[in-house]
């Protein structure tokens, strides 16, 4: 495969992720409002992201040399997928679950 097309991949997925780690802040006063919970409760949502996602990488580093780019970028892409939908589907306490969904991805 052509390396560009490799990079091109690689930088939609940094993207993918990315927009929930620098736009997290913008989520947390709409999730206190909506569920009534505190900032530290919400922040709880956050914490589970970042820890799944940090722990994920050995498993996505074992799962890409066993079988292949291909086949974890397409599970990646329909969690992340799953997670949206499910954030959008579902209001603010599902968004919590979405994220994390996400992270796991």
């Amino acid at each position: 495969m052509n390396r560009w097309i490799r990079l091109g991949a690689a930088v939609t997925a940094m993207i993918m992720i990315a927009n929930l780690q620098y736009g997290w802040t913008l989520f947390t006063g709409p999730l206190t409002k909506a569920t009534g919970w505190k900032l530290s409760e919400v922040q709880w949502g956050w914490t589970l992201f970042i820890a799944l996602e940090t722990w994920a990488m050995s498993l996505c580093g074992w799962m890409i040399d066993k079988r292949g780019p291909r086949v974890l970028m397409t599970i990646a892409g329909i969690l992340c997928g799953v997670g949206d939908a499910c954030g959008v589907a579902c209001g603010a306490h599902a968004r919590i679950a979405g994220i994390n969904q996400q992270g796991i991805a």
